[in-house]
This record gives C-alpha cells, sequence and structure tokens, in this order.
C-alpha cells in the first residue's frame, strides 16, 4: 500500500510539473559602440534589468518564455544598430484566427549590459518592472505596470508610470539636472546627494510629501497636497507628480 501511494504521489507531481511545463529560448547579441551611446527598448510581457560594465559594448540577452511551441515561435526579438544607437523590441505575431492566446503570449525578460554613459533615451514596458544599476547617461522610460529602480544616475531624467512606484538614486556627482516624474498609481522616491539643489515643484492627489531639505508640503482645501520651492543652489530642476502614492525628497 505505502509502495503504491508513493506511485501516485510520483504520478501526480509529474502531472503536475508538465502542466506548468513552458517552452524556453534564450537569444544574445552584442554591439560595439565607438562612443557614447543610445539604448531603445520596447517590450510587452516581461522585466527589463539594465546594468553598467567596463565595456564599450551592449550586451543584451532575451529570455524567453512560452506555454507551447507555437507560442515561443511567435515572438521575435528585433534588435538592431544605426551607428551608436541601439534598437530593441519584442513582437508579436498573429496567427491565422488572431492573436495567440487572445494576446501577447509569452514573456521576455531582458538583461542589458551598457557601458555607464549609455542615454537610455526610449524605454517603453507595459507589463514588467524596469530595474537600472550604476547608468550615469539620460533615461527617458514609460511604463504602464510595473515598478522602476535606478542607480547611479546624474544626467537628466523623464520617468512615465502608471501602475507602480519609481525609485530614483543619484551619484554624488550629480548636478544641473532637470528631473521630472508622473505616476497615477504609485509612490515616487527620490534619492539625492546632501549638496544638492534644485528648484521643486511636487503635487499628489492621494498621499504625503516628504523632503529632507527643509521643505513641506500645503494640504489643498478640499483635495492634495502641494509643494513648490527651492533648497541649496537651486541650480536642478525637479517635478514631481502623483495621483495616488506619497513623494519623498531624501538625502541619500
Amino acid at each position: 500500500m505505502k509502495t503504491l501511494n508513493k506511485l501516485t504521489l510520483a504520478l501526480l507531481a509529474a502531472c503536475a510539473f508538465n502542466a506548468s511545463a513552458k517552452v524556453e529560448n534564450t537569444i544574445e547579441k552584442s554591439f560595439d559602440l565607438s562612443a557614447q551611446g543610445q539604448l531603445v527598448l520596447e517590450n510587452i510581457n516581461g522585466d527589463v534589468n539594465i546594468e553598467s560594465w567596463s565595456q564599450n559594448t551592449v550586451k543584451v540577452t532575451a529570455d524567453i518564455q512560452a506555454k507551447t511551441q507555437e507560442d515561443l515561435d511567435r515572438i521575435e526579438i528585433k534588435m538592431k544598430q544605426s551607428g551608436d544607437r541601439i534598437s530593441v523590441e519584442t513582437d508579436y505575431s498573429r496567427n491565422d484566427s488572431g492573436w495567440s492566446n487572445n494576446g501577447s503570449s509569452g514573456t521576455v525578460d531582458y538583461t542589458v549590459m551598457v557601458p555607464a554613459n549609455i542615454d537610455l533615451r526610449d524605454i517603453e514596458l507595459v507589463n514588467g518592472s524596469l530595474n537600472i544599476v550604476n547608468v550615469s547617461g539620460e533615461l527617458n522610460a514609460d511604463v504602464v505596470n510595473g515598478s522602476v529602480e535606478a542607480s547611479g544616475m546624474s544626467s537628466d531624467v523623464e520617468v512615465d508610470s502608471v501602475n507602480g512606484a519609481v525609485e530614483l538614486s543619484f551619484a554624488d556627482s550629480a548636478k544641473n539636472l532637470d528631473i521630472s516624474v508622473d505616476t497615477v498609481n504609485g509612490s515616487i522616491r527620490l534619492y539625492l546627494p546632501e549638496d544638492f539643489g534644485a528648484q521643486v515643484e511636487v503635487s499628489t492627489g492621494n498621499g504625503s510629501i516628504k523632503t529632507d531639505y527643509g521643505l513641506s508640503g500645503t494640504k489643498g482645501a478640499y483635495y492634495g497636497t502641494d509643494l513648490t520651492g527651492s533648497f541649496g543652489d537651486g541650480s536642478s530642476e525637479i517635478e514631481l507628480e502623483s495621483v495616488n502614492g506619497s513623494v519623498k525628497i531624501l538625502k541619500k
């Protein structure tokens, strides 16, 4: 009886594994740069991790998962280089009856190694989070469902997020920057050098405002909290807006 029970459990485990198993593929490609480069990346389902390294090369690794081989074959990773501009795009092709499984079936997670000074010119994600480590170039990102987290920044930033928190940490050398962050449902956190200076405009519909630079928000008579002011030498410009979420400007 014990042996039969063990066989039954083994069969059940095998069935569960087969039901959850996915078809996978990995695509990798590298691009050499002659000067400061630009990266453009569009993804529909999946996370994007961008990290700096010492090489003047962009290395893109795309980890693809789908439920079936047919779904996997419909996912195309388009990568091309034009001068020092690298573009990466995830494309889901249609089948004869329309989209596969009512939409974009399958996920693509990207890991991208880049020179630290590269400009992340247009990073667009639909369902997935964006994580950036020690990249000092410009950042322009648009994320629908997912968080944005970046560190080591020292250039202009523009981030738009619908559903997800935004957390940006700036290098000690950062100054004279334009920083713009808009979120609908999500908090905003900026971590700045202690001697950073900026003109600041902050507003939140449902949430609090906090700074480590001697500024505080003013609640509206009926709705929202706003903050306008400056600190330090005022050389940078910061505009932050959240509909549903708190906003914090903190010292590192």
